[in-house]
């Protein structure tokens, strides 16, 4: 795999179009975890290079989101379910969808490379944690590769998603 990639290369190789108004920015979602039948997703943590957090756009119910940045490009994206919330289950990992809109480097990286005696740190690394159902073993942390990573060209969240109730006129 390649490990440098700039954000054109990246989008074309995501199936996305790139434009000018979402070339800079993009709606980072969770996907596609390794979570198996008897298991639940609990926490998450994405360690960024040279990534501006530019809004929280979605909070899955029974969860907490956030994410900062150090005084240097280095930052922090993460998530923890409170209590027993099976939001992101096997089958259904799409609860981590559309959490993000971050700005992008010009450069994104895929891995952490090495160029002679400098190391350039990977745009987006990550792990997350599971459990499994009627266990009291601490969260499995697992790692999160590339592929976990979906980043859709967008220049701001999506409109929340409207939910009505009976008894509302």
């Amino acid at each position: 795999m390649i490990a440098r990639l700039n954000k054109f290369t990246l989008l074309l190789l995501c199936g996305l179009s790139a434009s000018p108004a979402g070339a800079e920015t993009a709606l980072l979602s969770i996907r596609g975890l390794e979570i198996r039948q008897n298991e639940y997703a609990v926490s998450f943590a994405i360690e960024t290079w040279d990534v501006e957090l530019l809004a929280i756009c979605r909070i899955p119910p029974g969860w907490e989101i956030g994410g900062g940045r150090s005084i240097d490009a280095s930052g922090t994206l993460f998530g923890s379910a409170g209590g027993t919330v099976a939001t992101v289950v096997h089958g259904q990992t799409d609860g981590l969808d559309g959490l993000f809109l971050v700005s992008l480097p010009k450069e994104v990286r895929s891995a952490d490379t090495q160029q002679g005696a400098t190391i350039y740190a990977a745009t987006l690394k990550g792990s997350y944690g599971v459990e499994t159902y009627g266990s009291d073993i601490d969260p499995v942390k697992r790692t999160m590769s590339w592929a976990n990573f979906s980043l859709m060209p967008a220049s701001r969240c999506p409109d929340p998603k409207i939910i009505y109730h009976a008894s509302q006129p």
